[in-house]
């Protein structure tokens, strides 16, 4: 696996998940994010796209956590869990946040 910058052409080359909550139409809104904040793209050892992560830095000492996820992710499910929570780590020391906080959409 390899963790690279996010590039809005990653968003492009995704495989999404057909039960997710992203669709082709989010691509401005996450065109936009990584200019607001750090973003990730995790890459499988084939170089497709697993999975695209950030933090949104709004305000002074507060994050909001993005992802999205592609159709590799059950497949590389505890890598993506465990770079998340690094990147989020690395990102709250980085920035001196406080609060990071996410919403998290639920799947049937």
């Amino acid at each position: 696996m390899h963790l690279i910058q996010f590039e809005i052409e990653h968003f492009d080359m995704m495989n999404l998940d057909d039960n997710g909550f992203v669709s082709r139409e989010s691509r401005a809104m996450f065109e936009a994010y990584p200019k607001i904040g750090p973003a990730i793209t995790l890459l499988s050892d084939s170089l497709e796209v697993v999975a695209c992560a950030g933090v949104i830095v709004p305000y002074q000492e507060m994050g909001e956590f993005w992802m999205i996820p592609g159709s590799l992710v059950p497949k590389h499910g505890l890598t993506v869990f465990k770079e998340a929570k690094r990147f989020i780590a690395d990102t709250v020391e980085r920035f001196a946040l406080h609060r990071i906080q996410a919403t998290v959409r639920e799947v049937d």
